[in-house]
């Protein structure tokens, strides 16, 4: 039976060198085509070399080669001429930390052998001074002074018709405001009174002229006459005295639609009546209803004030206040900035220093007005042209048949 064996394995050996490919255990005739040696088995495993540190250490092989190790209960690898374990144990490796806070403004952290440290938070403190301190929890605060970065301006009523800016590196400039306004501004004022026609022009002096419009326009104007025939003609005489009949029955054939508008403040029912004598209402209440839209402002009584739109979206404004009066003095102006600030202008002085002097005068030689400007400067204005180009008087009778 032995030796039936033996040549049973020596044929095996044989076949095996001749194919260069040995598959050991089940399915023996199926084998990977890429595989030397390919092991199959539901029951059995694959058992490697054992060896003992000892027995291992003693053997110089190929890079690649596997045993294991009896001593470490381990397999091992030879690679980069050096046996390496191939067993890694996941919690003899690991570290664990922990990092609690403490609610105090700290935190306490453990490292992996239980030492303990405690860690400051961080903090920045406005102290409402003008600095700011920041302690980086290493005991050594730091103060910082941030008043020293601030820009400040200021400008001020010298009270002579000048005023004073002073920049933030303290700079003066004194800006010269009635210089300024004799430059620039005029002073001047009309009024007309209806009772009397009169215009008065006061110039920067004070000095009032006064012209009588109606005078004006009785010397300078032209007359139309408009008479009605009595035959359904008028006839139209111009400033010229030419004559000029009309037609009035046949252009009101020709050109007249007759419509009305007519409006009930009860109903608020406003109606049209066409030329086919048609009646056409239209409701103007229930219009403006229907195309009118609502918004609000309410002052909210502490500095803001709450603006809803048609939509009913609801907006907060910030409100800042300045104000400007006359002063119960009659002579200055008071202006309030938004912190409350008083500034006064003295209106004596601004006057008495930027006036300039202009005159309008009336030629009734040559029916024309002529401004004098500041710069002395004639303007002559012809009333008579104007009136002619633009006036026209008319009169308009109805004839004792209707």
């Amino acid at each position: 039976m032995k030796k039936y064996y033996i040549l049973y394995l020596f044929l095996t050996l044989i076949s095996a060198t001749a194919l260069a490919q040995v598959k050991v255990g089940d399915n023996p005739q199926i084998i990977d085509p890429s595989s030397v040696l390919e092991l199959e088995s539901s029951d059995k495993v694959l058992v490697v070399t054992r060896m003992d540190n000892a027995q291992m250490n003693a053997v110089i092989p190929l890079n690649g080669a596997i045993v294991y190790n009896t001593d470490e209960s381990c397999l091992y690898q030879y690679a980069n001429n050096n046996w390496r374990s191939l067993c890694v144990d996941v919690m003899d490796n690991e570290t664990v930390t922990t990092l609690i806070d403490n609610n105090d403004g700290s935190f306490t952290y453990t490292n992996e052998v239980g030492v303990i440290t405690i860690i400051q938070k961080a903090f920045f403190v406005d102290n409402g001074d003008g600095t700011f301190t920041f302690d980086n929890g290493n005991g050594t605060p730091i103060t910082l002074d941030v008043s020293d970065l601030e820009t400040t301006t200021a400008i001020t009523d010298n009270g002579d018709g000048t005023i004073t800016y002073t920049d933030e590196d303290g700079v003066d400039t004194v800006l010269d405001i009635a210089q300024m306004v004799d430059d620039y501004e005029t002073l001047t004022f009309f009024s007309y009174d209806a009772a009397t026609t009169d215009l008065t022009y006061t110039d920067e002096d004070g000095v009032a002229n006064v012209y009588n419009l109606g005078a004006l326009v009785a010397a300078l104007e032209t007359t139309t006459t408009i008479a009605d025939n009595g035959d359904g003609t008028i006839t139209y005489t111009d400033e010229d005295g030419v004559d000029t009949v009309l037609d009035i029955a046949q252009m009101v054939d020709d050109y007249e639609t007759l419509t009305f508008f007519s409006y009930d403040a009860a109903t608020t029912d406003l109606t049209y009546t066409d030329e086919d004598g048609v009646a056409n209402v239209y409701n103007l209440g229930a219009l403006v209803a229907a195309l009118e839209t609502t918004t609000t402002l309410v002052d909210n009584g502490d500095g803001t004030f709450t603006y809803t739109d048609e939509d009913g979206t609801v907006t907060t404004y910030d409100e800042t206040t300045t104000t400007i009066a006359l002063n119960g003095d009659n002579t200055n102006i008071d202006y309030t900035d938004e912190n409350g600030d008083l500034t006064q202008l003295d209106l004596t002085d601004l006057v008495d220093n930027l006036e300039t002097v202009t005159s309008l005068t009336y030629n009734t030689t040559s029916n024309q007005l002529e401004y004098l400007d500041e710069n002395g400067v004639l303007a002559q204005i012809d009333l008579a042209a104007i009136v002619t180009n633009l006036e026209t008087l008319t009169t308009l009778a109805i004839g004792a048949d209707g």
